[in-house]
This record gives structure tokens, C-alpha cells and sequence, in this order.
């Protein structure tokens, strides 16, 4: 379904009761008027948010660890984290070696490729833990 198209065609016809839901009343259907022609009149640039958004998610990510997990109560899932990520960063380290090593000697070396997977399901096991942690502790925040 194209959204934009849909909302053109409830745009074009001059009855107000056509943009909103009519249990909300004129007021709320005028207001969901103006927003709605005001986004889809504007454009976003994808070269700005492209490394813009993940960049905020990422600082944001580590600003909540840092402040929910150690400073106001430390949890050990930040070790968790920690370890993942340093793990996650010796596995790529070992995957561009065994790339190195591969063309040298005609095949991968077999102790490369042993530490570079013992380093991957590390890394992977330390941050699901993590993140299972992080959802038990905020469990009581999802509401039901």
C-alpha cells in the first residue's frame, strides 16, 4: 500500500471529516489536516539522516548504559556488553587475518579459523545475554 498516494486522494476531497476518524471530532480531524499536508508537503535527504540516525542511536545507547546501569545501579549486564563488543572486535580482527592468511598458504589455517569462530559465538552469546538481561530488568517498564 502506498501511504502517500492514499492520503493525496483523502487530501483532495474538501470535506474534513475525510482526513481523521470521526469519533475524535472537527478540531482533532483539522489538526490531522495541517500535519499531515505539512509532512507530505516536506522531503527528507537521505545523505543527511543516513549516518546521522544511527550515530544518535548508538550514542544514545551507550548514554542509557552508562547512566541507567552505572551510574544510578550498576547491573552486570554492562559487562555483558562490554565483552561482546571486544569480542565482536577480535573476530573481525581474526576474519581479516584468515582472509590475509588464505591466499598465502593455499588454504585457511585451521587455528585461525577455530579462535575466529570461538570469538564469534562469544561475542554473540555475550550480547544476547546482555540483552536478555536488559529486557528482564525492564520488564515492568512494557506495560500490558
Amino acid at each position: 500500500m502506498d501511504t502517500k498516494n492514499y492520503w493525496q486522494k483523502r487530501h483532495s476531497r474538501t470535506d474534513i471529516s475525510t482526513v481523521g476518524f470521526i469519533g475524535f471530532g472537527i478540531t482533532y480531524n483539522f489538526w490531522m489536516y495541517k500535519i499531515k499536508s505539512i509532512v507530505f508537503k516536506s522531503t527528507i535527504k537521505i545523505q543527511k539522516v543516513f549516518f546521522a540516525i544511527p550515530l544518535m542511536l548508538t550514542k544514545m545507547f551507550f548514554w542509557r548504559l552508562k547512566e541507567k546501569y552505572i551510574i544510578r545501579d550498576f547491573h552486570p549486564l554492562v559487562l555483558f556488553y562490554f565483552f561482546g563488543i571486544l569480542m565482536g572486535l577480535i573476530s573481525i580482527f581474526l576474519f581479516v587475518r584468515i582472509i590475509y592468511l588464505w591466499p598465502i598458504y593455499g588454504f585457511v589455517p585451521s587455528t585461525s579459523f577455530l579462535a575466529w569462530m570461538l570469538s564469534i559465538i562469544t561475542s554473540l552469546q555475550f550480547t544476547m545475554f546482555a540483552m536478555w538481561f536488559d529486557m528482564d530488568y525492564n520488564k515492568d517498564l512494557k506495560g500490558k
